[in-house]
């Protein structure tokens, strides 16, 4: 097997992928035909099945997956007879493989690079442990930013609890003799509000009015 992984993957998000790897893997020989695929996956309640190839080793051979897509797109729209074609035949290259100990952003980095939506994950053995897929990682990764989301809001939320309300100082009072000699001002009866208005002319670097 052969892992996309790079020395230089982000690490964006660190949650393990093993607490992913909640669907069960069913195997299924290369040897089998397509027909048999499809009954497999509707019997266990699963659209992807790990090929295997018990013919090598004391243990089976991981060859890779194939999923209900591929018998749809790969079968079905070139009319090929399920029947008679073998799971095998479906599996071309290396199955594309991810360590448990991956982060999520490292699982959608190898499935970026490679073009799936579905990865292997493998412990320190490299045996097979468990499937995840592009659902997984958008749930897994929308509950991150949900509790980012959350904090932000429970930042906010102390801010505001913690900081009083800004108050301005009250400005220092006159003294006596100047409050007595101040005039007051005398309101003009009827009087109409003054109106701001926008003069040109008094912008800087616009033209005096012609008079």
């Amino acid at each position: 097997m052969e892992s996309p992984l790079g020395t230089h993957t982000p690490r964006s998000l660190h949650m393990s992928l093993t607490r992913l790897c909640r669907h069960p893997l069913v195997a299924v020989d290369d040897t089998a035909t397509l027909a048999d695929a499809a009954r497999l996956m509707r019997t266990q309640h699963v659209g992807a099945l790990v090929v295997v190839n018990r013919q090598e080793g004391a243990h089976p051979h991981v060859l890779g997956l194939v999923t209900d897509r591929d018998l749809a797109v790969e079968v079905l729209a070139r009319d090929l007879p399920p029947g008679q074609l073998h799971v095998g035949a479906l599996v071309g290259g290396a199955p594309v493989v991810v360590p448990a100990q991956a982060s999520l952003g490292e699982a959608a980095h190898a499935m970026r690079e490679a073009g799936v939506r579905r990865l292997l994950v493998v412990n320190e053995e490299h045996a097979l442990v468990g499937l995840v897929s592009a659902d997984d990682l958008l749930e897994a990764m929308a509950g991150e930013l949900t509790e980012l989301a959350q904090a932000l809001r429970s930042g906010l939320l102390r801010e505001t609890q913690e900081r009083g309300p800004l108050t301005a100082a009250a400005p220092p009072s006159a003294p006596a003799s100047q409050a007595a000699a101040a005039p007051s001002p005398s309101p003009t009866t009827g009087a109409a509000p003054r109106r701001v208005v926008f003069k040109p002319w008094g912008t800087p670097g616009m033209p005096a009015p012609e008079l």
